[in-house]
């Protein structure tokens, strides 16, 4: 193991340590009735889970951090993980890439066999491809339940940065005085309930890690990727 996998290995670790722990004292907050600094450390602890996956997929070679500006077009600047913002958007493209993959994740999680043969795999397949078109179509629905929980999702978490900072501090609006505390319960709730499902989820990539056959074709395509996007990149400059 090289020592570069080795620091990500311990940052991905080290970050869920304390993903964890920021949670834990949320909900101590909680229970004090401190609602708004409660809810200030649950998207703090938000943010620690998704450093702690991508140091997890930077230490499996999914993912390239960069030191400042890279040739190479896939690459995170690492610096960036220091904002909150960058750390918002990669928690989007998170949940945006589980929810279109959600129909085939959960075909081939049911397959309990070693070994299957074509003729299965092709209607596991089938079956997947139906789901994701349904779900396709309940997205473009604007009336649809699912719809309306996803657009509720990613509108609220545009605001997450300036939600996060109410939680933490008094500010004032004309001549209104506006507490840390104005946060609502409701709103802190389905944040912390988000947050712990999503530190079970992060354990268990941690944990889990990925099949080396798998991990070699993830490998293999974000090559691909970066090699196309300079071939694109070079044909603009060109013009």
């Amino acid at each position: 193991m090289t020592r570069r996998k080795r620091l990500y290995l311990d940052m991905s670790e080290a970050c869920y340590e304390n993903s964890r722990k920021l949670f834990l004292d949320s909900n101590a907050l909680r229970r004090r009735k401190s609602i708004g600094h409660a809810y200030s450390l649950v998207v703090l602890s938000i943010e620690e889970s998704v450093k702690s996956i991508l140091y997890r997929l930077a230490a499996d070679g999914l993912i390239k951090f960069s030191e400042g500006k890279s040739t190479d077009p896939t690459a995170i600047n690492e610096q960036d993980l220091l904002y909150h913002k960058p750390k918002h958007k990669i928690l989007a493209d998170i949940i945006t890439a589980s929810i279109m993959y959600a129909p085939f994740s959960t075909a081939f999680e049911g397959i309990r066999e070693k070994k299957i043969d074509v003729m299965k795999a092709k209607q596991i397949m089938a079956a997947a491809i139906a789901a994701h078109q349904v779900l396709m179509v309940d997205l473009a629905d604007p009336s649809s339940m699912v719809s309306k929980q996803v657009t509720k999702f990613f509108t609220f978490l545009e605001s997450l940065n300036d939600e996060k900072n109410l939680g933490f501090y008094v500010g004032k609006q004309n001549s209104s005085i506006l507490l840390p505390n104005r946060v609502s319960k409701s709103k802190y709730e389905y944040w912390r309930d988000f947050q712990n499902d999503f530190l079970v989820t992060t354990k268990f990539i941690l944990e889990s890690g990925i099949d080396p056959q798998v991990l070699g074709i993830f490998r293999e395509s974000r090559r691909s990727v970066t090699r196309r996007l300079r071939k694109v990149k070079a044909q603009s400059e060109a013009k």
